[in-house]
């Protein structure tokens, strides 16, 4: 028979493996995510340091498109990594910061100015 000790340690464990489990789906970069404005979805593959559209509701020919590329973690923060975006303006990447917050993704410019809002849904 299994002590009532060992049954609450077996229970501690599960616990903090399933906490971990679900704060790593929330803390990472990886994935998709929602454009904060518009019926798209931007997914993020850090392997390939890239993000790309995913699927976008109104303008479906979109879908596939690279919006930035070169991505790599800043050395300056674990919630932090830059990148080349797409400014469809000028047809060309310019640099930009992006950075995880509680749910979100912030994209900014080189002069600071948050250029793009991610969701986490």
């Amino acid at each position: 028979m299994i002590k009532t000790t060992t049954l609450r340690f077996i229970s501690v464990c599960i616990s903090l493996i399933a906490g971990f489990a679900m704060a790593s789906d929330i803390n990472t970069l990886e994935g998709v995510w929602k454009h904060d404005s518009k019926p798209a979805y931007i997914e993020f593959n850090l392997d390939s340091g890239i993000a790309s559209v995913k699927e976008h509701l109104t303008h479906k020919e979109n879908t596939g498109l690279t919006v930035i590329k070169n991505i790599v973690k800043s050395e300056s923060s674990n919630a932090k990594w830059v990148g080349d975006m797409f400014d469809g303006y000028n047809d060309q990447y310019v640099p930009v910061t992006i950075i995880l917050g509680d749910r979100t993704v912030s994209i900014f410019d080189s002069d600071n100015n948050e250029v793009l809002t991610l969701l986490k849904e």
